[in-house]
C-alpha cells in the first residue's frame, strides 16, 4: 500500500493551501508536494501580500518610487484583484513619469473597485498632468458624490484643480 503515499501526499498539500489560504486571506500559499524524495513532507512558501503592502508604502513615504514599483509588481501577480496594489503602483508611476503605466493602474484599479476614493483621487491628479480638467472634474464629481465635501481624497483633488485651473 506504500504506492499511494506520494498521492496522499499531493492531496494533503493541496488541502492545507486551501485551508490556509481561506483562513489567511492576506497571504498567497505556494506549496510544493515533495515530490523529490525528501523525508520532511511538503513545504510551503508564503507570500505575505499586507506585509509587501507595508513594505511598497514605506518606500513611498520615503519617496523611493521605483522600489515600490519593484515590491507592488509580485504583489499585484499574486494578488490580482488588490485595488490597493494597483492604485500604489499607480500613484509611484505617475511619481517617476511612467504616466501611461500610471493610467493603466489606474483603471485595473478601479474596475476592481469603482468607489476607491485613493485611485479616483489620484488618477485625477494624473488628468490634470495630462491637461485633460474634464476628466479631472469627473472624478472630483464622483468623490463628491462618494463621501462628501469633508473627504481627504475630495479636499486635496479639488484643491489640485484649483491650481491647475489657476495655471491654465
Amino acid at each position: 500500500m506504500n504506492s499511494g503515499t506520494p498521492i496522499r501526499k499531493q492531496f494533503g498539500a493541496a488541502i492545507i493551501a486551501a485551508a490556509l489560504a481561506v483562513a489567511a486571506p492576506s497571504q498567497v500559499i505556494a506549496v510544493d508536494a515533495g515530490g523529490g524524495g525528501s523525508s520532511s513532507g511538503s513545504s510551503a512558501s508564503i507570500f505575505d501580500v499586507a506585509k509587501e503592502m507595508r513594505r511598497a508604502r514605506s518606500k513611498i513615504e520615503a519617496e523611493q518610487y521605483k522600489a515600490a514599483i519593484r515590491i507592488l509588481r509580485p504583489v499585484i501577480r499574486e494578488d490580482r484583484r488588490n485595488a490597493d496594489a494597483y492604485n500604489l503602483l499607480g500613484f509611484a508611476s505617475r511619481k517617476v513619469e511612467r504616466y501611461d503605466a500610471a493610467a493603466k493602474y489606474y483603471v485595473a484599479a478601479l474596475r476592481i473597485d469603482p468607489d476607491h476614493l485613493g485611485a479616483l483621487e489620484y488618477q485625477g491628479e494624473l488628468f490634470l498632468l495630462l491637461d485633460q480638467p474634464e476628466n479631472a472634474d469627473a472624478n472630483l464629481a464622483r468623490l463628491l458624490s462618494l463621501c462628501g465635501v469633508n473627504c481627504e481624497e475630495y479636499r486635496d483633488l479639488k484643491r489640485d484643480v484649483a491650481v491647475h485651473q489657476g495655471s491654465s
